[in-house]
Parts: structure tokens; C-alpha cells; sequence
């Protein structure tokens, strides 16, 4: 790793993590190693189709079905003290409390001039 990614963190294979959210709690893929297949429980979950996830707020080894509805999406892993700050993660986009506002500010809009065009608002 070079100084200055140390310095600043991009988004790169080095600090992406596949995470899935089930149950309301975010998860991290475990995939365990050859000498543990040793194990006939790890043998035997690994075969139904489960999977060995971590929960992330308290580091918690659990089996998730197989089968489970979960939603995936990527963790973007920065050191503590190098977190980018909001305006350097997207510089140039509004943040997300001034898309709602903007929006909003829309809305109320639209229903001003349906209100002055006599329309009914869908």
C-alpha cells in the first residue's frame, strides 16, 4: 500500500467489503478455511447451502439460511481518523438532507400549480 492511499482512502478492492443485510442487521460473508472442513458441523452447513456470516456491530459468528431474502451492498472500510469527510466523498453533489429538501421544495411546487390550474393533484 502506498503513502498516499494510506493518507487517503479510495475506493478500491482494498477497502470494499461485500456485506448483505438480513434481519434488520448487517452482515459480512464468512467462508471458512480448508482444515476447518475437518469439522462435521462445518461440513454439514456448508453442503445444506448456508452461509457463515459475521454480524457487524458485535463481531458474531452465525449461520444464515441459505435461502434468505437479504439485500446486498458494499462497506466501504476507512482507518479511524482518515473517514473522508462528507463533503470530500461526493464534492460537487448535495448531500442527501439537500436532495430531500430540494425535492420537498419541488413538491410543494407542483401542488402550487395544480391549486392555480384548478387540477386535482394525482
Amino acid at each position: 500500500m502506498t503513502e498516499e492511499s494510506s493518507i487517503s482512502p479510495t475506493r478500491n478492492q482494498e477497502n470494499i467489503i461485500k456485506a448483505f443485510i438480513y434481519a434488520g442487521d448487517a452482515y459480512i460473508r464468512c467462508i471458512p478455511g480448508k482444515s476447518l472442513f475437518h469439522s462435521t458441523m462445518v461440513h454439514e452447513v456448508v453442503n445444506r447451502g448456508d452461509i457463515f456470516a459475521l454480524r457487524v456491530h458485535d463481531q458474531m459468528l452465525t449461520i444464515v439460511p441459505g435461502n434468505a431474502a437479504v439485500t446486498h451492498y458494499e462497506m466501504i472500510i476507512y482507518e479511524r481518523g482518515l473517514e473522508p469527510k462528507p463533503e470530500a466523498v461526493s464534492p460537487g453533489m448535495p448531500s442527501p438532507l439537500k436532495k430531500l429538501s430540494a425535492l420537498a421544495k419541488l413538491q410543494s411546487i407542483k401542488m402550487e400549480i395544480v391549486r392555480k390550474a384548478g387540477m386535482v393533484p394525482l
